[in-house]
């Protein structure tokens, strides 16, 4: 009580604190003349400006404030401001064809703007996800360098980045940590592919801000951004798929008024079996038959609901978000038992969803507030997840079994309570001081007539301190130290063993009583260097590290969306990485080029290994156990961007990772191969209704993947044509619409994914599909 009395009378401190003036000129830097319609963002105080005569003189309740400044065609300009040492601020703009997306974090969780943080943050809003509209979330990120996805079939999919997933990337939102039973590689992202805004990718360590569990990268996706005082927006969107039958429409109404702010949405998608490029397919040396080139029982649907109401004043804002998200997917029946030829038909039906089946419900609930006391931003964020997944199939057992009635082979209840919060302090303009603390409480529980993994309780609690210094308008540094404890206590499991007559004759240990203890610390040290203004050098080191987590220490059975047996190591010790990132960018008004290689070394690196031994239970397949050795990931990324004319865009993007075993001198299992896309956007602005039309041909050449572990399949290359098509079209003066086709894989060319997990059945990706969408973004006032 003593705290929370203290802390409102601190938020009435800096309410009732004096005001303070600004006075801000944007000009150009070529002839140094106003810029009209510029627009001006106050980040932390989350109000934005327009600048009709490029000019702007208000009155703000706090002395320091990140700036956000853009106009059309010219570089974004971010900039921080102490306006209890200068109040008028002249801001030059250069101009430019060269799309930057600079990343603005407004959720305070690692630097304030790309431009001084030493690892590299991409910026990516709504316009761009509907725009790859491809079969998940996940697979939207994919035209980013550096991202790619492990996927099972259309409707589930996880990132990757530079060839890390699952346990070592982070997808965060609204800065809580996403939790569902991300360990599984057929286990998908719960969150709806519609109804996100604006993300931030980040590649490279970010432990010491994120946690542990961050260590290969971050997906932040942001809060929504709030209407304008007194409008309502509606973004009605609707479209379809022609592979699989997909249709799909989201709905979604915001408003502010009086400084309250709502948001509601509610998203569907239903799809059939998806058509692809193989008549066969492989499964455990049977070779069985693909009728018509469909996979049968791949279809699927999904529905989705979210809510925000939020409430914003002079000493910052907060707001509540409910949401929940709902997956029926069916799963190709090769993924359970020994698949028989006269099971595989369709029967003229490609929507129903049989066994074998994913059905998953994830809610969540949280809590976001961002206060302002003079110099400091403090940031409290609180929620709640149950992610309920069952597992259904067919009725089976191995050996004498007493009936089974249900379908439910496995259900995992996970329950996530979590709290962080953070202070930033601005000393000055040209430091700054983060620290917080983040906790997390976990209960697993388990049911179903098979068994993977165990009940378990699990907790974890991190601070963490990080000071930014810009030394210079060139040089900016960061230095940051974490330490976290973990506790991780699962239940034995013994399974019963069952004479003929059905009488307990014994009993097989599957997963041992664990109890275990984990603390650890890291650190992260960089720079970002302008040496002049068409250029940036970007480094960063971090010293990170990862607990293992219950179901790499406990797992112990089929593993059926998977194809295999996963077998865990109740020993498994606390991962330790020590990563190198470098970044060069070098643009002028027509052209950019960016250059990203790392380098990662881990002591105790966690992975699962195909042991080259068949599982012990029947049909089972392969068993895969997890280990640990000492390993390295290099690799990079190359962007290239080139403007001939202001509607002529040509961009050249590859990226390549190695993992290499260094305690077995053999590479590492589930690494992407080297892929390359090149793509040519036309954009013409048009007069009268017909506003803009755009074509956008690319071409995508991936390498073959032989670079591959024991027991594990190498991958041939291919290349895939893909085109985007669309319009917008200005209805009336304040509404319009936006058309787009996309044509995927064109020449119907038959491929195989390395990271699919159909790919171990010999089962090719997707053949020819057109993507078809409509989008009616509407705004009123209220």
């Amino acid at each position: 009580m003593k705290i929370l009395v203290f802390f409102l009378l601190l938020l009435s401190f800096s309410v009732a604190g004096q005001t303070y003036s600004l006075k801000l000129e944007v000009r150009s830097e070529e002839d140094h003349g106003l810029i009209p319609g510029a627009k001006v963002e106050l980040v932390e105080d989350h109000q934005k400006h327009y600048l009709a005569e490029g000019t702007l003189e208000i009155e703000v309740q706090h002395p320091t404030h990140h700036l956000h400044i853009t106009s059309l065609g010219y570089e974004t300009v971010e900039m921080d401001i102490d306006l209890e040492k200068q109040t008028a601020y002249t801001v030059y703009m250069h101009l430019t064809s060269i799309e930057l997306k600079e990343a603005i974090v407004q959720h305070d969780m690692v630097s304030s703007s790309d431009r001084n943080a030493s690892i590299t943050i991409t910026g990516v809003d709504r316009d761009a996800l509907l725009l790859s509209n491809a079969g998940s979330f996940a697979e939207n990120l994919e035209s980013i360098p550096g991202i790619s996805s492990i996927n099972v079939g259309v409707g589930i999919a996880k990132p990757v980045i530079r060839g890390l997933s699952g346990l070592r990337i982070q997808v965060a939102d609204a800065g809580l940590r996403q939790e569902g039973q991300q360990w599984g590689n057929d286990h998908g992202l719960e969150m709806d592919q519609y109804g996100i805004e604006r993300l931030e990718v980040i590649k490279g360590p970010a432990s010491v801000v994120f946690g542990p569990d961050a260590m290969g990268g971050v997906i932040h996706v942001l809060p929504e951004v709030w209407t304008p005082e007194g409008q309502m927006h509606i973004d009605l969107l609707g479209g379809g798929k022609t592979n699989n039958g997909t249709g799909f429409g989201s709905i979604g109404i915001k408003g502010t008024k009086k400084n309250v702010f709502f948001s509601l949405r509610s998203s569907y998608k239903d799809y059939g079996d998806m058509a692809i490029r193989s008549d066969s397919f492989n499964y455990n040396t049977f070779r069985l038959p693909v009728y018509e080139e469909r996979l049968k029982n791949t279809a699927g649907n999904e529905l989705n609901f979210s809510g925000v109401v939020g409430y914003k004043g002079d000493w910052g804002k907060v707001f509540v978000k409910a949401s929940q998200y709902r997956l029926k997917q069916g799963l190709f029946s090769g993924a359970i038992g020994i698949p028989q030829a006269y099971g595989l038909g369709h029967e003229d039906d490609y929507r129903n969803i049989e066994l074998p089946a994913q059905h998953v419900v994830h809610t969540k609930v949280d809590g976001h507030g961002q206060f302002r006391v003079r110099r400091n931003l403090i940031s409290v964020d609180a929620g709640y997840q149950r992610n309920n997944r069952l597992e259904k199939s067919m009725a089976h057992f191995h050996g004498y079994s007493p009936a089974i009635t249900s379908d439910t082979a496995h259900r995992f209840l996970l329950e996530t309570y979590q709290l962080r919060t953070s202070v930033k302090t601005t000393f000055n303009v040209a430091t700054k001081l983060t620290y917080g603390l983040s906790l997390l409480y976990q209960e697993n529980k388990i049911d179903g007539f098979e068994y993977l993994i165990p009940n378990y309780r699990s907790a974890e609690g991190g601070v963490f301190v990080l000071l930014e210094h810009n030394f210079t308008k060139k040089w900016a540094t960061n230095f940051g130290v974490r330490g976290d404890v973990a506790k991780i206590v699962s239940e034995e499991y013994r399974k019963p063993v069952y004479d003929q007559d059905l009488n307990v004759v014994g009993e097989n240990l599957l997963s041992p009583d664990i109890d275990r203890f984990f603390f650890n610390g890291g650190a992260q040290a960089g720079f970002s260097y302008h040496p002049n203004h068409n250029s940036n050098i970007k480094f960063n080191f971090g010293k990170t590290y990862r607990f293992p987590r219950a179901v790499e220490l406990a797992v112990n059975g089929v593993h059926h969306g998977t194809f295999r047996h996963e077998q865990g190591d109740a020993n498994l010790q606390t991962e330790n990485g020590y990563q190198f990132d470098l970044s060069y960018e070098f643009h002028t008004n027509t052209f950019l080029l960016t250059l990203s290689p790392f380098f990662n070394y881990y002591q105790n690196f966690i992975f699962l290994r195909a042991s080259g031994a068949f599982s012990p239970l029947p049909d089972a397949g392969q068993l895969y156990k997890y280990t640990q050795a000492d390993a390295f990931l290099t690799g990079g990324e190359l962007l290239v961007e080139y403007h001939p004319w202001k509607w002529w865009h040509i961009a050249a993007k590859t990226q390549y990772v190695y993992g290499y075993n260094l305690n077995s001198y053999r590479n590492l299992p589930f690494i992407p191969p080297f892929e390359a896309t090149l793509e040519f956007d036309f954009i013409m602005e048009m007069k009268g209704r017909l506003e803009k039309l755009f074509f956008k041909p690319q071409v995508t050449g991936v390498t073959a993947q032989n670079k591959v572990d024991v027991n594990e399949k190498t991958t041939p290359g291919f290349f895939l044509l893909n085109a985007d098509v669309g319009a917008t079209i200005q209805l009336t003066k304040k509404q319009k619409v936006i058309v787009s086709l996309g044509f995927r894989n064109i020449l119907n060319t038959p491929y195989y994914r390395h990271l699919s997990r159909y790919r171990i059945l010999d089962l090719t990706e997707q053949g020819f599909n057109l993507v078809g969408s409509v989008r009616f973004p509407l705004q009123f006032a209220f």
